[in-house]
């Protein structure tokens, strides 16, 4: 009667450990996804803001570059 009630117990002790486990598991990935998420998200921001980095560069680059024309070709002129 005794090793039926210590077997029982420890099935169900075997069980709950492995219940924990999966569910720890379950939540190392969620988190690991959710960290894999937050990353991608960054480097998908920062190549954003690079690529509007570089397009209002050129388009300031060549706005600055017809002004000093402009100015230098008057100067010249003048």
């Amino acid at each position: 009667m005794i090793t039926i009630i210590i077997t029982t117990i420890t099935i169900i002790a075997i069980i709950i450990i492995i219940i924990i486990a999966i569910l720890a598991i379950i939540v190392v990935i969620i988190i690991a996804i959710t960290i894999i998420i937050i990353i991608i998200i960054i480097i998908i921001i920062t190549i954003v803001i690079v690529i509007i980095a570089v397009i209002v560069y050129q388009c300031c680059h060549r706005f600055l570059n017809t002004i000093t024309t402009i100015v230098v070709v008057d100067m010249i002129v003048t």
